[in-house]
């Protein structure tokens, strides 16, 4: 398992982008096959918040 600490450590990420990265991580394999707009409806946020955090 990945330790989402080690990830975000150092970084200024917002509550709603650590939960994003959460989601694309438990989600890995199914993730790469969806689009900006399936990642942010799952997720009820913007897709600026995707973007930011890609």
């Amino acid at each position: 398992m990945i330790d989402i600490n080690k990830l975000i450590q150092g970084k200024n990420l917002t509550e709603i982008e650590v939960h994003v990265l959460k989601y694309i991580i438990k989600n890995i394999d199914t993730v790469l096959q969806k689009s900006v707009r399936e990642i942010v409806k799952e997720n009820y946020t913007s897709p600026s918040t995707v973007i930011r955090l890609s």
